[in-house]
């Protein structure tokens, strides 16, 4: 099939003749009936009747473009990349519709560039009928704090996991506005949510809150105001939870939603207080149904772990942000199977049920009670013999081929392969916060990405893989994370701020590491970047 293609400019209309499409520039009600081709089949038109660039106010690298048509079709919106660049187009389908409307927001727009962007019309059997080229001129970020260095050291691209790196990032401390954004293979900034003049989502510290939907939103927390909110891919509002105001519970850190539909979140339970009568923060989890709002299961993490163990007895030293008060500092949780697993700062990793049962702890065992020692799983050596030392079961010490975590963030249950459901494995960040109870002034301290394989029948743990001990220049006392990448099996690195770089600067690095051979097939280097509480690989467009 024969297609004549024509550029256009920003807001200008096209004109695009095939056997049985027709682009023309037409109004919603002015669309031509055109003459019958002599194979019977009706003539259609289509029109780009305009192209409105960040629609939201929020999403600057994002644009809608209406197409006015005839008949139904489904449009193929490819963004191509500049030239030299290693990161392939960015090319998405959106749905078949009958409207005589269409609106599609195309996502992954560069910044101070003039991009061009292939439109294609397919019909309803998905057959293309034709396409165009139309330019589209987006402005420079103008953004303070969105990190000016953003330096590829290495982009193996064809053995990379596809995606962009999601950074969740709030750019000037706490009091800030988080502002996510997504990173190419080329540290092209090729995403981006901007709410710092916005009245609703101003002052919004997500933390480690920002997770895709299997609707297509975005899941966020607000770790300022305590609310939680869905959002829509250009940033609007779609839904708010204030459980602050109906049950006394404040988020923070980490939200996300379950495989059966329901949302789970870190809380504070504001009157939680201590036996002395002094208030307990960040350890509280609530599961809710997002329909309704009510709360399906609460539990209190003063009644699982051991909120006596604090202090020189979990790290033989008192970070700045730890108290009696703050004693386990809650950074994680996920759904695992009917079960959860949940991480705490100082306290280590553990799984419960919905009952709040503890099913196992990993962490050192040092200054653990007496009545959760049954639940504190026994190390063993890379030959999977069981570690007798005692030094390092406490933690006091430790093998070249295991160690705990030290002030982990993030764990993520792998897929079981080849295990037939006994052995479990979990990937962490292990930031290594005063590892082996040794202050990090007196040691050269690292963090690394860690496997562990956990048999639940014999409450044993086995360090399978490790990746950071050897490269203290990206140690990071807190946030960062770990992430699976599911097509290639790699894992992503992130270390926040803090990080020293190639250059000598600080800053973050994000990796991603093929974990059979330990080799670095993407190096990101995010210079004077603010840090970040997580990264993750994902598709630009929801699926």
């Amino acid at each position: 099939m024969k297609k004549l293609i024509f550029k256009q400019c920003l807001y200008s209309f096209i004109l695009l003749l095939v056997s049985f499409l027709t682009v023309v520039a037409c109004s919603d009600d002015d669309i031509p009936t055109l003459p019958t081709p002599q194979t019977g089949t009706p003539a259609l038109t289509a029109a780009v009747a305009s192209v409105t660039v960040d629609p939201s106010g929020f999403c600057p690298l994002a644009a809608r473009i209406r197409v006015n048509t005839s008949g139904g079709m489904s449009i193929r919106a490819t963004v191509l990349p500049k030239p030299n660049a290693i990161t392939p187009a960015q090319e998405h389908l959106f749905p078949y519709s009958a409207e005589p409307a269409q609106f599609i927001d195309v996502l992954g727009l560069y910044s101070d560039y003039t991009n061009q962007v292939k439109l294609a019309f397919l019909d309803e059997q998905g057959i293309e009928q034709g396409d165009t080229l139309i330019e589209i001129q987006v402005g420079p970020l103008n953004i303070p704090y969105v990190p000016q260095v953003r330096r590829v050291l290495k982009a193996d691209v064809s053995r990379m996991e596809p995606g962009m790196d999601l950074m969740l990032y709030t750019p000037n401390g706490d009091n800030d506005t988080s502002m996510p954004y997504m990173v190419d293979a080329d540290g092209e900034i090729r995403y981006l949510l901007n709410w710092r003049n916005s009245e609703e989502m101003m002052h919004t510290i997500m933390n480690a809150a920002f997770s895709r939907m299997k609707d297509g939103n975005w899941l966020i927390g607000d770790n300022n105001r305590g609310f939680i909110r869905t959002v829509n891919i250009l940033g609007e509002v779609m839904q708010t939870y204030d459980f602050l105001t109906t049950d006394g519970y404040k988020f923070h850190h980490e939200t996300r939603e379950m495989g059966n539909g329901n949302l789970i979140s870190c809380m504070t339970q504001q009157d939680a207080q201590r036996i002395n009568g002094t208030r307990r923060i960040r350890d509280q989890i609530v599961e809710w149904n997002p329909e309704t709002g009510a709360i399906v299961h609460e539990w209190d993490l003063a009644n699982m772990l051991d909120s006596a163990r604090f202090g020189a007895k979990v790290l033989g030293v008192n970070p700045a942000a730890m108290s009696p008060s703050n004693w386990a500092h809650n950074n994680a949780i996920a759904d695992w199977g009917e079960n959860y697993i949940s991480c705490s700062r100082y306290q280590g990793i553990f799984k419960f049920k919905p009952s709040g049962e503890l099913m196992w702890i990993l962490a050192p065992h040092r200054g653990w009670r007496e009545q959760y020692q049954p639940y504190l799983l026994t190390p063993l050596d890379g030959d999977g013999n069981v570690i007798t030392d005692p030094a390092v079961v406490e933690g006091a010490v430790h093998l070249d081929d295991f160690d705990w975590a030290w002030g982990p963030h993030a764990p993520i249950v792998l897929p079981d392969e080849g295990s037939n459901g006994m052995l479990h494995r979990i990937l962490v960040f292990d930031n290594g916060l005063a590892r082996n109870f040794i202050r990090n002034n007196l040691q050269i301290p690292y963090s690394r990405a860690v496997i562990y394989e956990i048999d639940e029948a014999n409450m044993t743990v086995r360090q399978v893989w490790d990746y950071g001990k050897d490269m203290p220049e990206y140690y990071a006392s807190s946030r960062s994370n770990a992430g699976y990448l599911p097509q290639t099996r790699h894992i992503l690195f992130g270390s926040s701020e803090g990080a020293t770089l190639s250059n000598g600067k600080s800053g973050s690095c994000i990796l991603e590491i093929d974990p059979a051979s330990n080799e670095v097939v993407f190096r990101l280097e995010l210079e004077n970047a603010g840090g970040f509480h997580r990264v993750y690989r994902l598709p630009l467009y929801p699926d």
